[in-house]
């Protein structure tokens, strides 16, 4: 006898709270975050006032999540989903304004790629963000010991400085 479901047969059905306890998510909200940001997430199961998951579907996908299909990586081993943030994060780790922030992120060279393109609200990896902002740190203390060792510290030297002030 097989597993699968016989032609025209209701599928069993989960919800976000099934989706949450099989990924060791926190919380169900985590699951809403997923499927926001996981273009792999399962589609929910139309029509009606809950929203429910195909339980197949959603089995296939946490197989999927934990690495047990070579095609796609894993979940990070506490088995939370990928942390994104988005402007607000950015300005608040750069210690500036959000429009400050969307100003720098849309010149910024090397920033990381959205995790949502096409979104309303844009979103990055947590950690490709803070990777980004840690060499923006290192290459600015960089600038400012070079001048330190040339004893320019307020680019007052004849030649100029062409990196502006150091924060």
């Amino acid at each position: 006898m097989s597993d699968e479901p016989e032609r025209g047969s209701v599928p069993d059905l989960v919800t976000r709270s099934y989706i949450a306890e099989q990924l060791q998510l926190k919380s169900v909200r985590s699951v809403a975050n997923l499927k926001l940001h996981d273009p792999d997430f399962p589609k929910p199961v139309p029509p009606g006032n809950l929203t429910v998951y195909d339980k197949a579907e959603v089995d296939a996908y946490v197989r999927r999540r934990r690495g047990q299909n070579d095609d796609v990586p894993a979940v990070p081993s506490e088995g939370q989903a990928p942390e994104v943030v988005g402007f607000a994060y950015v300005g608040e780790q750069m210690g500036v304004s959000l429009k400050t922030a969307h100003r720098r992120v849309a010149h910024a060279e090397g920033f990381p790629a959205r995790v949502n393109p096409g979104e309303h609200h844009p979103a990055w990896l947590k950690s490709e963000v803070d990777a980004w902002l840690l060499q923006l740190k290192l290459e600015r203390l960089e600038r400012r010991s070079n001048r330190l060792l040339q004893g320019d510290l307020h680019g007052d030297n004849a030649a100029g400085s062409s990196d502006g002030p150091v924060r």
